[in-house]
């Protein structure tokens, strides 16, 4: 199969799969889908099961922006091959893929609740939550003025990746062409992208979109300084006078589960995990069936870590269990994905 005729294919069961609009699958298969990330199963001369891994930076505790983390995006499998364990073969061959590529966690959104049980079958727990609340509008003030973004400029850019590394202690940090990506999905959904701009300049970004004749949303709406707040409160008023209530929707450490994670390079982790927490003195165990590299004993100490030797009656970890201890005081922020 050609990568032309493969990248058709690929189309056609992400569109069986989950319905989402034409337009939406070509800014996907436009600016996101590239042969070299794409695993698949072909039979029959179509593909019957796939998916796509991302690369993002990741921060996780202070510090430059320099680790890694995969997303994986777009698993799938005709209905009439299910249960043959297609899915299955390439999530893990995904993983082998991106312990190649010294990736530290895998990240997913599974689509579905009753897929968070299955990805536990992988090594993945459930990392990022979301909160579903109303918000309530300040009193309006025009204390500055609200830019409608049509382009993602480097200032653009800049304002977003700082109010997302400033509000989360590990995130994936989406680059400039994601931004754009991200932009041009919401505005063809209905939505505005708001840039909030007070004296001292560009202050924060906004996602909003109208859900009903009274209702709107507020994506991912990040901490708004008071003079901020009334300002897009300002904004909301004018632009939409016929919307009554806005629900706030925001990444919280506890709430309605989001995304799942899973680690990948258990050395990369916990080389971090040592150095954001000086204070742990331990040893474990990890057993890692689909990456065999991940295995072995480690001893964490003075904010280091080390291979150790065999030893009993020290704690044993899976990938699931491991993820869990190392993400607990700081999950990850995964928002602006791609999510259809």
């Amino acid at each position: 199969m050609d990568k032309d005729e493969c990248k058709r294919s690929v189309r056609a069961l992400w569109k069986k799969c989950f319905g989402d609009s034409e337009a939406f699958m070509d800014l996907y298969f436009t600016r996101k889908y590239t042969d070299e990330q794409n695993i698949y199963t072909e039979h029959g001369g179509q593909v019957v099961s796939a998916l796509q891994y991302f690369i993002y930076p990741f921060q996780w505790g202070s510090g430059p922006c320099g680790r890694s983390v995969g997303y994986l995006s777009g698993i799938a499998t005709l209905p009439e091959y299910r249960k043959r364990g297609y899915a299955a073969t390439l999530i893990r061959k995904a993983h082998l893929e991106l312990h190649s590529r010294k990736v530290m966690f895998s990240m997913l959104i599974p689509a579905a609740p009753a897929l968070f049980g299955y990805y536990r079958k992988f090594g993945y727990s459930t990392c990022s939550y979301r909160s579903y609340e109303e918000y309530k509008l300040p009193e309006p003030a025009a204390v500055g003025y609200v830019e409608e973004v049509q382009d993602v400029t480097p200032a653009i850019y800049k304002c977003f990746a700082a109010q997302w590394r400033e509000t989360a202690r590990s995130v994936v940090v989406l680059r400039q062409d994601d931004l754009e990506t991200v932009v041009a999905d919401w505005r063809m959904a209905g939505g505005k992208v708001c840039a909030v701009h007070l004296t001292a300049g560009l202050s924060t970004l906004v996602f909003v979109r109208r859900e009903s004749d009274e209702t709107g949303l507020l994506y991912e709406l990040p901490h708004l300084c008071p003079p901020a707040a009334k300002t897009l409160s300002h904004y909301l008023k004018r632009t939409f006078p016929g919307v009554r209530s806005w629900k706030r929707v925001a990444s919280v450490s506890k709430g309605v589960p989001f995304a799942q994670a899973r680690v990948i390079r258990v050395h990369e982790a916990l080389r971090r995990y040592a150095a954001l927490h000086p204070d742990v003195d331990m040893c474990l165990k990890v057993v890692d069936g689909d990456i065999p590299a991940n295995s072995g004993y480690y001893q964490i100490t003075q904010g280091r870590f080390k291979r150790a030797y065999p030893a009993a009656n020290i704690p044993v970890y899976s990938p699931g269990k491991l993820t869990d201890f190392l993400l607990q005081d700081a999950p990850p922020s995964i928002g602006f994905m791609m999510e259809g």
